[in-house]
Formats: structure tokens, sequence, C-alpha cells
């Protein structure tokens, strides 16, 4: 297995037991975008979402439970903001 896939299935699995196996989706209480899906590209080590990316570059040992709610924060933000520069406000469900 090559580095790139064995490192996407890493963080892939880390996002997929930070979720507690649920889909890797930000909701939000909007009739025009209910949810956005997000996911880690390995071919430029970062965090998509919906015409957002952030970086993910962080080792596989520095990878955390603090480290993935920090970076899926600031992701969300970044959608939010993407959206708000279209005219959609995006409220989270609480």
């Amino acid at each position: 297995m090559d580095k790139k896939k064995r490192r996407e299935d890493y963080i892939n699995n880390a996002l997929y037991e930070f979720r507690g196996g649920m889909a890797r989706r930000f909701y939000y209480d909007s009739e025009e975008v209910p949810y956005v899906d997000y996911f880690y590209s390995p071919y430029d080590d970062m965090l998509h979402a919906s015409g957002v990316s952030i970086p993910f570059h962080y080792k596989e040992e520095e990878i955390s439970y603090g480290v993935i709610l920090n970076s899926l924060e600031k992701l969300n933000r970044a959608v939010m903001e993407y959206y708000n520069q279209k005219g959609i406000t995006l409220y989270e469900y609480d």
C-alpha cells in the first residue's frame, strides 16, 4: 500500500471514530443547505467541504480528538463564511 493511501485510510478512520460512525457532514438549520459533506484528500493533504478547504498537515502521531475537533470547527466556519458570501446564512443545530 502506498504512503498516501495509508495516510488517507488512517485519517478517514480517525474521522469515522471521531463522529462515532456517523456520516461526515455538517448539519445546518437551513432549507437551502441542510448539510454539507466534508472529506480528506491525500493529494493535497487538506480537508474539503463545499468549495472550501483547510490544510491538515499533521503527522499521524499528532492527530488527536482535539486536533480533529479544531480542524472541523475551522472548516465549518469556512463553510459558513462561504455560504454567507453567497447570501445564505447557515445556522448550526444546538
